[in-house]
């Protein structure tokens, strides 16, 4: 999960990292609002498919 924050932080250049919550474990936050960033990020490095993503917030 390290190597992916790094990735994120470096490719969006903002400040983020991981917590642990008692309900979904570890949690990758970043500074700012990077939903769309993070969800094309993930698409794009085959790491989850679209169908897998869900987008909460605004």
């Amino acid at each position: 999960m390290s190597i992916i924050l790094k990735d994120l932080k470096k490719e969006f250049c903002c400040n983020g990292n991981v917590v642990q919550d008692k309900e979904l474990g570890k949690i990758i936050q970043l500074q700012g609002d990077q939903r769309k960033n993070v969800s094309h990020f993930l698409i794009q490095a085959g790491l989850v498919r679209k169908d897998q993503i869900k987008i909460h917030g605004f």
